[in-house]
């Protein structure tokens, strides 16, 4: 491992242990049963006990973390350095949303769980749409689909444009999550958006494929 992709896996790493850091030092302020299950709508679904949702959970996300940082270096030959570099954050990133949010809703703070989670949907997504122009065919993300398998120019036209349409998604997204806030519109408009950025570049792909037959 070089040493540039170790300090980027300890830091990563250090940032998704963050969260057990400050649940430490909120220990005597939390209580017993902490809110860890949300619905889109903010309302809580389920509790679960304070040293499982503070020392527990954390590790099993630093493990994910951790395999799939493995992943990402392992393959990191057959993807774009930054594409590599973007997966690695993806865990911390969210980890630290989701916590912002458990031990805010724990400590009776005013947190909007739905613009929580739409945010960190949003994140998620500009993320992926900044690495998927950089992806290959061994990438773990991608449209693998029969015609963009069998085209390279397929590929990289469909995934080119893939990736601007997720980032305008997700900007979208988290312009919805601020504008719809309180609204239960809100939640339609945001699955439409999820649905686009998913299903569009497959119907772009297809009509590639088609309009490049022969």
């Amino acid at each position: 491992m070089k040493k540039k992709d170790l300090v980027l896996t300890l830091v990563s790493s250090a940032v998704v242990l963050l969260p057990m850091l400050v649940g430490t030092i909120l220990w005597s302020r939390l209580p017993d049963q902490i809110p860890t299950n949300f619905d889109l709508n903010g309302q809580v679904k389920n509790y679960s006990e304070k040293g499982f949702v503070v020392y527990v959970i954390p590790l099993f996300i630093l493990v994910g973390h951790l395999l799939s940082s493995l992943r990402v270096l392992a393959k990191k030959a057959e993807e774009a350095e930054i594409a590599a570099a973007l997966f690695q954050w993806i865990c911390p990133a969210v980890s630290l949303i989701v916590y912002v949010d458990v031990y805010g809703k724990a400590l009776g703070l005013p947190i909007d769980s739905a613009l929580l989670v739409q945010l960190s949907m949003g994140f998620l997504i500009a993320v992926m749409g900044l690495a998927m122009p950089h992806c290959s065919r061994e990438s773990r993300i991608g449209y693998k689909l029969p015609w963009t398998l069998r085209s390279d120019e397929n590929w990289e036209a469909t995934h080119r444009r893939a990736g601007r349409l997720w980032i305008i998604c997700a900007a979208l997204i988290c312009v919805n999550a601020f504008a719809m806030r309180g609204d239960k519109n809100g939640t339609a408009i945001f699955v439409i958006l999820m649905l686009a950025a998913v299903i569009l570049p497959i119907l772009y792909s297809m009509n590639h494929a088609r309009r490049h037959r022969g």
